[in-house]
């Protein structure tokens, strides 16, 4: 699965428009003594920081219609004595409009046949020209590709713990499945990748 942060602070993890309420709301002491006592106990930083604030009455519909053609979904197999034998699925993002893809190293370790399918039910072939075991991040190229939707990065640096997100993939072969949840950590690590990977990830309760 692949996120989307929304209502953060500053750009989203993917650069797409969430149309979310981001109104900026600052509570002000009512008297001097209260003013002093925030000063004494240092907690002047939380009146001044400003709240951003979601309505889950509000549909996300219009911005996963901004993302959901750049998710696909992937169809990996290897190649046997009597052709190609399906052995796993996946999903990943399209970033680029010539046809890279930004999938798992998982889905693609050990297998050399790949099959994109896109949420407008075009296929291409695929072919893996990256791969990081330490990040379990993958990059497929497809065949004979062009003008597709893409998505772009953004930075994980604004992103906060409590900021929203949305999950959008295949789990368990549902493809353009979406979630929806928040930041949970930020540099968790230890997550039993390749020489134990990189401490550097984000952990979310959308999935």
């Amino acid at each position: 699965l692949f996120f989307l942060a929304f209502c953060a602070l500053g750009a989203p993890a993917l650069t797409v428009g969430s149309g979310c309420s981001s109104e900026a709301q600052a509570s002000q002491p009512t008297t001097p003594d209260e003013v002093q006592e925030d000063r004494a106990d240092g907690a002047l930083a939380s009146k001044l920081a400003p709240v951003r604030s979601y309505d889950p009455n509000q549909s996300l519909a219009p911005m996963l219609a901004t993302v959901q053609p750049a998710v696909v979904s992937i169809q990996a197999g290897s190649d046997g004595p009597f052709g190609a034998q399906p052995s796993g699925i996946g999903s990943g993002f399209i970033i680029s409009a010539d046809g890279q893809v930004v999938t798992n190293h998982h889905v693609v370790a050990g297998r050399n046949v790949f099959e994109v399918e896109l949420k407008d039910g075009r296929r291409f072939r695929g072919r893996v020209i990256g791969s990081d075991p330490q990040t379990d991040l993958a990059v497929l190229e497809l065949e004979g590709a062009s003008a597709l939707p893409t998505v772009g990065f953004g930075s994980s640096e604004v992103l906060q713990v409590g900021d929203w997100v949305v999950a959008v993939g295949s789990p368990m072969g549902l493809s353009q499945t979406v979630t929806r949840g928040i930041i949970s950590a930020k540099g968790r690590g230890s997550l039993g990748l390749y020489q134990d990977g990189y401490a550097d990830f984000l952990q979310t309760d959308a999935a």
